[in-house]
């Protein structure tokens, strides 16, 4: 898979698929909003439970490569770090209250 776009697609709707929360980043995604940037990387911000992410990685691991440790470590030590340093649960916290209209 070449193409950035074939790739955040597949993705997105793995993650809808398995009902994760996400929000697409990096300069693919500045790039569709218009402003163009050399690289071609692309981030995905999750809020996924524990069981969720054994789906996830049992989804992709027959295309890409999956590190099972490397996603426990991160769940376990960066996330709630990151979470907590950049009030990224409050963010996410309120984009599900606005999404269910609340």
């Amino acid at each position: 898979m070449t193409n950035p776009m074939e790739f955040v697609v597949e993705i997105a709707q793995t993650l809808e698929r398995l009902g994760i929360a996400y929000h697409v980043g990096g300069s693919v995604a500045s790039s569709a909003h218009g402003t163009f940037r050399a690289s071609a990387d692309v981030d995905f911000v999750i809020d996924a439970s524990s069981e969720q992410l054994e789906a996830l990685a049992q989804a992709l691991e027959s295309e890409f490569y999956v590190s099972r440790h490397a996603i426990a470590e991160a769940a376990e030590t960066y996330l709630d770090h990151w979470a907590a340093e950049l009030g990224v649960a409050d963010l996410l916290a309120c984009a599900r209250h606005e999404s269910r209209g609340a």
